[in-house]
């Protein structure tokens, strides 16, 4: 088995987003007006937990976060989701690494589309990563968001539940690097719809059927993610004031057993000028018996040095491990530090070879440099493959390669091979493959 590296919490992070990058300009001249800045949790947020239980005992209501649907209702077995206070990352600006706000924006403001409001008119958003959706609540009016689309490429095609809905299709570039795919210009494809103040963004080819869904969901119909049990609203109120949150992200097959065990669980942090608070909570189901001592020592292993000062409780069937890390060097989305004192991803080519009979492809080493195979990851739209590099070598030379299975993905998904630099600092996108 594997040793577990430093690298992986926040390789998991980065490689769900390295792909992503801001779209346009932010707008640095105001101040965010309507935002909360001391957390991410709605005003109307009436959740409170047991704590002899950890579970939820009210209804919950988190305002746009419960149009956020069930991965069900939108074809998918999991997702991750990010959940930010944009406008107390703003406030902190100043305090965070270089670019470390631009890397914020890129993943949980603009995704793949473009910036289409300016920064200090963002409050809230969530984004559901894998199924490329997202929601972003701003300061402005139906009628303010609507006039912000006219310039972006964007028209109104239609109505769905009394919502206009508009389409934006960037017929730019129509192959992927690597070979044969769905194409830029169609992964691009964006529906939006502009209501409440918030946006709703879905992204790809069966973007505007996810619109929809979330449309349905603000209408009461279906389940919610955050409310479809106990578990998740009780994981929320153990972090609350939390500046960003991910839930669910993906784990690596040699994670330690403490975070692979768990049922649910989420990443938390909550920003201050010089010390930012990290936090893991996790939900243990029956017949799994982890201590706060225990997870906090997984999540110390597969930190990097600058997150420190692990503590654990427990609380029902929540636990919680709780360090700090320097809010100077808070980046988890990477690519902040000054490119002269930071090792670089290596110079390589990659071929891809798609066997649809077999539902498999093949990747292999075309040419460049040799590559550290345990910075590598191969993930499909942020979920990593069974098989990796590290199955087979412990460095990559011209030749070598791998076979992955995408049997069951969905048309048009997007396979990523992510280089996570060693320290974990930064994570960045070195190929991209589209699956037909």
């Amino acid at each position: 088995m594997r040793t577990p590296s430093r690298r992986q919490l926040l390789a998991s992070i980065g490689s769900t987003t390295a792909a992503l990058s801001v779209a346009g300009c932010l707008d640095d001249t105001e101040t965010p007006t309507g935002g909360s800045t001391t957390g991410s949790d709605s005003t109307t947020d009436t959740t409170t937990a047991d704590p002899s239980t950890g579970t939820a005992t009210e209804t919950v209501d988190r305002g746009f976060r419960s149009w956020i649907p069930e991965p069900a209702a939108l074809d998918s077995e999991t997702a991750t989701l990010y959940d930010a206070d944009l406008a107390a990352l703003w406030a902190h600006r100043d305090s965070l690494p270089r670019n470390a706000f631009e890397n914020f924006a890129g993943t949980l403001a603009t995704a793949e589309g473009p910036t289409l409001v300016g920064a200090t008119r963002w409050e809230e958003s969530v984004r559901l990563y894998g199924d490329q959706l997202l929601l972003v609540r701003t300061s402005l009016s139906e009628s303010e968001l609507a006039a912000a689309l006219g310039p972006t490429r964007f028209s109104a095609t239609g109505e769905y539940d009394g919502v206009t809905l508009y389409e934006r299709s960037d017929a730019t570039a129509t192959t992927t690097e690597g070979g044969a795919g769905p194409g830029t210009a169609d992964r691009r494809r964006e529906t939006v719809a502009a209501v409440d103040g918030v946006l709703v963004r879905g992204f790809g080819p069966g973007g505007r059927d996810r619109v929809e869904t979330v449309l349905d969901r603000r209408a009461g119909d279906g389940e919610g993610l955050i409310a479809s049990s106990d578990t998740v609203p009780a994981l929320y109120d153990r972090t609350s004031g939390s500046d960003m949150r991910v839930l669910d992200p993906p784990l690596a097959s040699d994670a330690p057993p403490a975070l692979r065990e768990a049922s649910r669980f989420l990443y938390a942090w909550e920003l201050s000028p010089s010390e930012t608070t990290f936090s893991v909570a996790a939900a243990y189901g029956d017949g799994v018996d982890r201590t706060a001592g225990e997870l906090a020592d997984a999540i110390a292993s597969v930190t990097p040095d600058r997150y420190g000062g692990f503590e654990g409780t427990t609380e029902g069937e929540v636990t919680v491990t709780t360090g700090t890390v320097p809010t100077d060097s808070f980046d988890p989305f990477g690519g902040s530090t000054d490119s002269g004192s930071q090792p670089t991803a290596p110079q390589v080519s990659f071929d891809f070879e798609y066997d649809a009979d077999a539902g498999t492809v093949t990747i292999a080493h075309a040419g460049g440099e040799a590559a550290r195979a345990d910075l590598l990851t191969v993930d499909v739209e942020g979920r990593p493959t069974p098989t990796q590099f590290t199955d087979e070598y412990d460095e990559l030379t011209a030749g070598d390669g791998i076979t992955v299975d995408v049997s069951g993905v969905e048309q048009g998904s997007v396979l990523h091979i992510v280089w996570t630099s060693p320290d974990g600092d930064a994570a960045q996108v070195i190929v991209e493959f589209g699956l037909p």
